[in-house]
This record gives structure tokens, sequence and C-alpha cells, in this order.
């Protein structure tokens, strides 16, 4: 926080002003005020403390004041350990975690392999986090709950899918040839603290129906700016669409895992895929209009008299499922024991038990060439992804706002840097609903 200290004390300076009232994290406003300054550091009031902070140009004489509020002689203030790590700037709705790059990547395909075993994967970086949705509160910065995501850095609650696969920069590979949007509610460990996880990737598959064919050159694309939700009251979801593994093995490493399938099937209206619930006409089960049920434009596999790529006759266009994997230090969310009670942001929002409301959120937004190749190797059973070209941390997709790299090989999160950066300062929703 001196750092911010330091800068409102600039300002001050600058302006000629000795005090200011400021709004904080966690919208607490306080008087800061600036008592004296040497050459090289000012003391700083802040509400009824006193903070010397390091200050460039703080030569200017102030001033004796009288401080607005009387400060009683207070201890000064232990020294604080660094946080290793990102230093996220912080704004009303939104912290930044990294920069994302403006650059992009060859997609390449790769051998023919089993069935069974075909895949895309995305590694991602996290981009930032926000108490935005553009699909359930567009135009309504603040409103939702914490979420955190990857991808397209430009997402925010008013992000439009006619234009946000076209604009911004990525945390994931391919760069901006790979521009969607992702993201899901915020993960609290059991000290209410927001974890940031040490793996994201976003996998590409079309997996076999069980004891069905499937006619995998039905397949069509992705539509460009589809927007979606994982969540279980979407038609014909299954358990399996929305896993979490307390103790998952990777890479010889037990893991909190979390993976979120999206839907795979949209309905088509006037001959086009229909792109958002907002859109699709017609009356839902429920008796509602479909334009007022989330996810009523898309479906998950299955069903009644499903068609050859299994997808209901309601929803009849098929395409590769898009799922949100993301790996999370499992200490730092259980705790040593492994007891400890995670749950995420909606959990709160929603007043669910722990963990019963996770969900993920999907806009779309891949290079039209990329989204075809994918679509072809998913047709032919291989094994594709981006080229292995920006994986030794030196892309800034890697690092976080100040510069330092953060991430390693395959957008690893770095063995130095805290899982949870931010303590207990995060809450689930803004404006006192904790």
């Amino acid at each position: 926080m001196n750092k911010l200290y330091a800068w409102l004390c600039a300002c001050l300076l600058g302006a000629g002003a000795n005090a200011a009232q400021v709004t904080i994290p966690n919208n607490v406003t306080v008087t800061v005020g600036v008592t004296s300054c040497t050459d090289a550091r000012c003391v700083v009031t802040v509400g009824n403390k006193s903070i010397s902070v390091k200050i460039k140009n703080a030569s200017r004489p102030v001033d004796p004041v009288v401080p607005v509020e009387p400060v009683e002689p207070v201890e000064p203030v232990e020294p604080v350990e660094p946080i290793v790590g990102p230093n996220p700037s912080v704004g009303a709705w939104r912290i930044d975690f990294t920069s994302g790059t403006s650059k992009n990547q060859v997609y390449q395909k790769q051998n023919i392999t089993a069935r069974s075993g075909h895949g895309n994967r995305i590694f991602c970086a996290t981009s930032h986090l926000s108490y935005d949705d553009s699909i359930l509160y567009r135009g309504e910065p603040g409103r939702a709950h914490l979420h955190m995501f990857w991808g397209n850095t430009t997402t925010d609650a008013n992000s439009n899918p006619d234009t946000l696969p076209f604009v911004g920069n990525s945390s994931c590979e391919g760069g901006t040839k790979y521009r969607s949007g992702i993201w899901m509610p915020a993960l609290f460990n059991y000290r209410d603290e927001v974890v940031i996880p040490d793996y994201a990737l976003v996998y590409y598959k079309k997996f076999m129906p069980k004891n069905k064919k499937m006619n995998f050159n039905d397949l069509k694309i992705i539509p460009q700016g589809l927007e979606m939700l994982a969540r279980s009251d979407t038609n014909n979801y299954s358990g399996g669409d929305i896993q979490i593994k307390s103790s998952a093995r990777k890479d010889g490493k037990t893991w909190y895992r979390l993976e979120m399938s999206f839907p795979s099937c949209v309905a088509v209206h006037q001959g086009k895929p229909v792109l958002s619930y907002k859109d699709m006409p017609g009356t839902h089960k429920s008796g509602k209009p479909n334009n007022q049920v989330v996810n009523s434009h898309v479906s998950y596999m299955g069903g009644t008299n499903p068609n050859s790529v299994n997808c209901p006759p309601s929803h009849p266009y098929g395409f590769i499922t898009p799922s949100l994997i993301v790996y999370f230090d499992r200490t730092t969310v259980l705790g040593k024991d492994g007891k400890g009670k995670p749950y995420v942001s909606s959990d709160k929002m929603d007043g669910v038990p722990s963990m019963t409301s996770l969900h993920a959120d999907y806009v779309f937004g891949m290079d039209e060439a990329v989204n075809k190749t994918m679509l072809e190797c998913v047709k032919e059973s291989r094994n594709c992804r981006f080229k292995f070209n920006d994986r030794n941390g030196s892309e800034s997709r890697f690092k976080d706002t100040s510069g330092k790299v953060v991430y390693n090989s395959v957008s690893k999160l770095s063995d130095s840097v805290d899982r949870t950066p931010f303590g207990d300062t995060l809450k689930p929703m803004l404006g006192g609903n904790h």
C-alpha cells in the first residue's frame, strides 16, 4: 500500500494541496494528508495513522498544517514482507494479474492418434479478476460476483460478442489468434483468500457418446461470438459436465482440480446458429420466454432422437466441446490437513452450499483459419496445438503488470509466486454483500 500512498502524496504536492478524502479497496473512505516532507520522504497521515513513504521530488516546502483529524502518536508501522509475485493494479471492479500478448502463433496439426486420445489444448495465464459479467450483466460493471478471467484481456461488463473476437490482447497460447473470453467464479480457500491457479487450459475435443456412433464429418466450426455458460440447469446436463476433484494427480503432484465442460449443441434460427439466449425465439419448457432463460439457446449432447453428432433436434448444430480445466495448489485451497472448506464467489451470491454453484462463462473468439484447422484435427483424430515458440517465459503474457515474469513453461505459475497475493481483502461481491 505504501506505493499507493506515495502516489497520493505526489498528487497532493503537485496540486498544492495538503489533504484529501480517498476511497481505498473495499469501499473504505479515509483522509490522506501530507504533514511534512524531506528531500526523499514524506510523512503521510492515513486516517489515524502516520506513515513515512519514499517519494521523488518531495522537496517542495510544505506549510505546516493542522491535521484534518487529530492524530495521536502511534507506534511505527512494522515492516511488511513484500509479496513475491504480481503487483496487481487495483480498480473499482478489476484487478489485472498479467498483461497478455499482442503477438500470435502458428496453429499446427500433429500426428493422427486413437480417437479417444485426440484433442486440442490451449494453455492460458490468468488475465484479471473483476466483478463483471458481460453475459448476465452487460453494461452493469461491478454488479456480478467476483470472477477470474482467461483469454481476451479486454473482457469486462461492456464486452460485445460481435467485437470481442477482434480486439484486445490474449493471455492464452495463440495470442491474438485466440481471443475467446473465459471466466469462472473466483475460488476462495478455507481462509477466505482468493486463490490463483497454477495451470489453466481450454480443452477442445468431441467426446464419443456411449453406445452410439458419431459422424465426425458432420461437425461444424464453433460459431464466432457464441456466448454460453457451463452450468447445471442447461438442457441435457449430466453430473459429469462439471467436476470437482480434490485429489487429482498431475506431473507427480496432487492438485485441487476443477473441470467445466460447455454445451456443444446450439439452436438454429433462420438458418443460422443462435449466439445468445437473449436472441432465442420461442418459449422455454419452464413457460418463460426463451430470451429470459440463460443458456436456452444451447444444449449438452444426447436426449431423445439425437442426430448424427448426438445433438437433440431442438439444438441441431453440433461443434467441438470446449472444457475449462483449472489446477490449484491443493494445500493452498484445503490446508495441510486437506480438510478445509473452499467455496466459489457465486455460492455466496446465491446463498448455496460450498462449491454447488460452480460454473463457467465463455464468449468464443478465434482466428477463422485456426477454427477450421481445429475442426479438421478433430475430424481426423489428431492432437493439434499452437507452435511451441513462446513457452520460455519471454512473452508478455507470462508477465505481471510490472513486467515481472510470473509464469514459466506451459503457462505454469512460477513456484516463487504467492498463490494468495490479495490475502482476504477481496470479497465475493462488492457493496458489503459478503
